[in-house]
């Protein structure tokens, strides 16, 4: 059945006013928008409603909460003002985009909005926007390394995987197509259609060992993402003061992880996209949900012990110091990381560099040619 978004968003708008409202009485809300799959229009009746909130409260970096809300779940995003009211910074150019304001008494998000709308698609943002992405290519490709010179090669190949998922961007944005989770595999290989570059699309889907994936490997590993979420959960819950103890940002990462109500929506994403024999996108929205937890996991499994967390040591902290091998088993298994040679790391590495060099190369001619 094909879903009649507007039909369905006009359905859904009283229950988003309400909510805009009761939004608006807290004292540090300055502006709230809606964007992400509802305003792009390819929302299904599973998607998350995903608020954008302005907000004034002295913290400089951004956090989400997800709220059940009249049978909803809000999405809500929250940013510091000064990232809409000093200097527009290129990391929400994709949200302003696409916002829908809803409260905005100020003006504030709305000229933000009319700043990135006249910008958005000009060559010179979006170089800013691409150099951006290199550099996270790059930093996890140093991680990458680092995780070999400690013989984790279990997080060795991930950063080596992970690598290519900011040139992934580089090349959407250069398209004209969405940067987002959901359509990840989707809009590389039509970006790559567009550019002609189809073998950073083949290169793309073998590094992440993807291209052999069946729906039957997919749906298993939505059984084990099940099973480590709580896993985990639980083992925060059985660590609550250690929590209480970490910084705001971690404290609130940990708790919108833990919100039963993502796990929930996470599983009806993915379901869905299995039913749509879409499962290699589900492949890759469980690892991108579940990477963030197992990092959080075991910064809080080296807090108990008095370490600092290093990224580059994610897999061999799971598996020396976390509480459950299963947690390791199972996330090792969804990445596809099981029986990881040093060769094997080695060479995904070594093809994940060619490729970012390729793209940097490249770029500022393909922005040239593709964005008028």
């Amino acid at each position: 059945m094909v879903l009649d978004l507007a039909g369905f968003l006009r359905g859904i708008r009283p229950t988003v006013d309400n909510y805009v409202d009761d939004l608006a009485q807290q004292e540090t809300v300055v502006s709230v928008g809606l964007f992400g799959s509802w305003t792009r229009y390819e929302a299904s009746a599973t998607s998350n409603v995903d608020i954008l909130v302005v907000d004034r409260s002295d913290l400089g970096f951004e956090f989400n909460e997800l709220i059940e809300y009249k049978g909803l779940i809000m999405d809500v995003n929250r940013i510091p003002w000064k990232w809409v009211g000093e200097v527009i910074t290129p990391e929400i150019d994709h949200r302003l985009q696409e916002t829908q304001i809803l409260h905005d008494p100020s003006g504030l998000l709305t000229r933000a909005k009319n700043f990135v709308g006249n910008c958005y698609r000009t060559r010179g943002r979006v170089e800013v926007r691409t150099e951006g992405y290199l550099t996270n290519a790059d930093m996890y490709l140093s991680r990458s390394s680092s995780a070999m010179t400690r013989n984790d090669l279990e997080t060795a190949f991930l950063f080596a995987d992970l690598s290519l998922a900011p040139i992934a961007h580089v090349l959407m944005d250069v398209a004209g197509l969405p940067v987002n989770r959901s359509a990840h595999i989707w809009n590389l290989r039509r970006s790559c259609e567009k550019l002609d570059l189809l073998e950073i699309y083949r290169t793309v889907v073998t590094v992440a060992r993807l291209s052999r994936l069946e729906k039957e490997d997919v749906s298993n590993s939505l059984d084990l993402f099940r099973s480590v979420w709580q896993e985990i959960s639980d083992y925060m819950v059985d660590n609550q003061d250690e929590v209480d103890s970490l910084h705001d940002r971690l404290k609130k990462e940990i708790s919108y992880m833990m919100n039963p109500a993502l796990l929930k929506s996470i599983l009806r994403k993915t379901g869905e996209m299995l039913n749509s024999n879409n499962f290699v996108e589900a492949a890759m929205c469980m690892r991108s949900r579940l990477l963030p937890f197992l990092e959080n996991y075991a910064w809080l499994v080296l807090a108990k012990r008095g370490d600092k967390f290093d990224y580059t040591s994610l897999f061999k902290t799971i598996k020396e110091y976390g509480g459950s091998i299963e947690i390791y088993d199972g996330a090792t298994e969804i990445f596809n990381l099981k029986n990881v040679e040093w060769n094997m790391v080695k060479q995904a590495a070594d093809i994940a560099r060619s490729v970012i060099v390729q793209v940097r190369t490249a770029r500022r001619d393909l922005i040239n040619r593709f964005v008028v």
